[in-house]
């Protein structure tokens, strides 16, 4: 099963000037939620220039004040934030003051925080690797 498919891996690339993607599901646990809910989607490798993170809740966030961002460290906010806590699918371009094209490979996590006490969602990170 591809059930770990890009976690615990190093970073992948297939070949430069094509569409790339990493994606993963982050849910709120039923039991005990803690604070900040993190689930690492991937690792991008040097030189990768994120186009887009494409979401898709599932099931809607709530609890607390949940905030819903994507980041490079499990309580990351640096490369979108502020996505929309409603069911429904949002695409959100990086934030301008990520550094890109990526020094050195980059691992990406999907991060709830705000005390979330349910919900989850699909994250898509599409990447590119230009020549450069």
């Amino acid at each position: 099963m591809g059930t770990t498919l890009f976690t615990g891996t190093p970073a992948r690339e297939i070949s430069y000037e094509v569409t790339q993607y990493v994606a993963g599901v982050i849910t709120v646990p039923a039991s005990a939620p803690p604070a900040t809910v993190s689930q690492k989607i991937g690792t991008l490798p040097a030189g990768a220039v994120i186009g887009s993170v494409n979401t898709r809740v599932t099931t809607a966030l709530s609890g607390g004040t949940p905030v819903f961002s994507v980041g490079t460290t499990p309580t990351g906010t640096d490369v979108v934030t502020g996505v929309s806590n409603s069911a429904g699918s949002v695409i959100t371009v990086p934030v301008a003051a990520l550094a890109l094209p990526l020094a050195g490979p980059t691992d990406l996590y999907a991060v709830i925080s705000g005390s979330p006490t349910a919900g989850s969602a699909i994250v898509i990170v599409e990447f590119y690797k230009p020549i450069l």
